[in-house]
């Protein structure tokens, strides 16, 4: 019974995105080009530590509720994962992280500015009239309730996909 009780710990903890930051990653910029590749060893034990923290204090941020809070996550997420990205270019230059990129930082333009955020607890959720709402509800569950990496990084390139096809013009008025 302990032996089976210790495996699946141990097995819980491959699966947990929190223990697998790269594997995340990775499977996020497969939203943006199915073809993606990116060697698991361009993003540090340092880089994943941080990305780790940051969305630790992002998802609590976003639990709040609150339009300011869910704003400011949603700005620290992209502000995340663009770190990320800067990381792995510095350490991997042939990385094609251009587009998750972008969409990352698209995120953090438009949530710098509240007139950019549609907000209702539990209805709707629109950054620049992207309806983004599901998709943050599953990329915290894929994280919150321990799914795997790759549950985890298909929610997040998903979610940030949709901000790149968010219109610019709702961003600029």
């Amino acid at each position: 019974m302990i032996v089976r009780a210790v495996f699946c710990w141990a097995l819980a903890a491959l699966a947990n995105p929190r223990e697998q930051v790269p594997v995340v990653f990775a499977t996020a910029l497969k939203a943006f080009d199915p073809k993606a590749e990116l060697d698991v060893k361009c993003i540090s034990d340092d880089t994943a530590s941080n990305f780790n923290s940051a969305v630790d204090k992002i998802i609590d941020q976003m639990m709040e509720k609150r339009k300011k809070k869910m704003r400011l996550g949603l700005r620290d997420l992209g502000g995340a994962v663009d770190y990320v990205g800067n990381q792995v270019k510095a350490g991997c230059p042939a990385a094609d992280v251009g587009r998750i990129q972008r969409a990352a930082q698209k995120l953090v333009r438009f949530s710098g500015d509240k007139a950019n955020i549609e907000y209702e607890v539990k209805k709707t959720l629109k950054v620049a009239g992207a309806d983004i709402h599901g998709r943050v509800n599953g990329w915290i569950g894929a994280y919150k309730n321990v799914k795997t990496a790759e549950d985890a990084g298909k929610e997040l390139g998903e979610l940030l996909l949709a901000i790149e096809d968010a219109s610019d013009a709702k961003a600029e008025l």
